[in-house]
């Protein structure tokens, strides 16, 4: 117990004698601890920030309004048939209008006002990253704008 407390006796008052240096060293330190901790938050940050982007590609192809379920169909075959998509959904016009009125509460007044409904059906395609890193995604762009049936394809 005697040496133990001696030991802290000592360190503290050799502490004490070099104040400046300890300050410093101590400083030094936590600096290092700081500039390492900011750089492991950043990186971490950016590689999900880099996942949530890979896993957000999307594409929408919009339907014309006389589309049949024939022509649905083929577009529905095409893109699963490509290998581009991770997934996809059908929106019908009733269900995109109640996303709009949803996700923009402030207009949806707007929206009852209208004597008929102006969002096209939509096919909503999840981009798969490989497929965006091959270039596949562009070509099925290409082939699927020019079915029967598609008024418009966004990416």
């Amino acid at each position: 117990m005697r040496a133990i407390d001696y030991a802290l006796r000592e360190a503290w008052a050799s502490l004490l004698r070099s104040g400046r240096s300890t300050t410093f060293a101590v400083l030094a330190i936590a600096l290092a601890a700081v500039v390492l901790g900011s750089l492991l938050l950043v990186t971490w940050n950016v590689d999900r920030l880099l996942t949530q982007w890979a896993t957000a590609s999307e594409l929408s192809v919009f339907l014309r309004d006389d589309a049949t379920s024939e022509q649905r169909g083929a577009i529905e075959a095409a893109v699963d048939q490509s290998g581009v998509a991770a997934g996809r959904e059908y929106v019908s016009k009733a269900q995109a209008l109640s996303r709009f009125r949803s996700q923009f509460a402030d207009l949806a007044a707007l929206s009852n006002d209208l004597e008929e409904n102006p969002f096209p059906a939509s096919l909503e395609v999840r981009v798969s990253p490989d497929a965006e890193r091959n270039g596949r995604a562009d070509a099925l762009i290409k082939r699927v704008a020019g079915l029967p049936g598609v008024a418009d394809v966004r990416y």
